[in-house]
C-alpha cells in the first residue's frame, strides 16, 4: 500500500494508473464514511498516516490498528496475525469504523481472505489488491485516464 512511483506512472502512460491505497480509500468511501486501517507494525504508523493525509482522507480514519508483525514474520505467525487482525478490526468497529482497510496485501488477501474477514466482522473489507485492478478497469471502461493538467505527460514542456 505504498503507492510507490504513482505520480511517475500517471505521468508516463496513457492508461489509468491507480495505486493500492488510493483505490482502497476511494472504494471505501463509496461503502462507508469512517474507516479503520490495519497496518503490519506500529513502527509504520507515521508513514501510513502521511500516505492517508496525501489523499485528503485523514478525517475519515477512525484509527489505525496493528496486526503486530513485520512483513517477513507473517508466515511464521499466521494464526497470531489473523487473531490480532480480527481483534484490532473489532476494536476499530467499536470506535465507529464502518469499513476496514488492510494496509498491505500480505495481510489480506494473502494471509486472510477478504470474504471470510467480512463474514467475521460484518462490515466491508477493502483490500489493496483487487481494488486498484478493478478501479483501473472501471476507468478504462469509462474511457477515462488521469488528468494531464494534474499529471503532465513525461517529457512534455507544458
Amino acid at each position: 500500500m505504498l503507492d510507490l512511483a504513482l505520480d511517475v506512472g500517471k505521468s508516463a502512460v496513457d492508461i489509468p494508473v491507480v495505486g493500492p491505497l488510493e483505490a482502497s480509500l476511494h472504494v471505501a468511501s463509496l461503502v462507508g464514511d469512517r474507516f479503520g486501517l490495519i497496518i503490519y507494525h506500529e513502527s509504520l504508523l507515521a508513514f501510513n498516516r502521511a500516505l492517508v493525509r496525501r489523499y485528503g482522507m485523514e478525517e475519515r480514519v477512525v484509527d489505525f490498528g496493528v496486526s503486530g508483525f513485520d512483513l517477513p514474520d507473517l508466515a511464521a505467525h499466521h494464526d497470531e496475525v489473523v487473531e490480532n487482525f480480527v481483534k484490532e478490526a473489532r476494536r476499530l468497529i467499536k470506535q465507529g469504523a464502518e469499513v476496514i482497510i488492510p494496509m498491505g496485501i500480505s495481510q489480506c488477501p494473502v494471509h486472510i481472505k477478504p470474504d471470510w474477514l467480512q463474514q467475521q466482522l460484518g462490515v466491508p473489507v477493502v483490500e489493496g489488491f483487487g481494488a486498484p485492478i478493478r478501479m483501473a478497469a472501471l476507468l478504462a471502461g469509462l474511457g477515462l485516464k488521469q488528468s494531464r493538467i494534474r499529471w503532465p505527460k513525461s517529457g512534455s514542456s507544458s
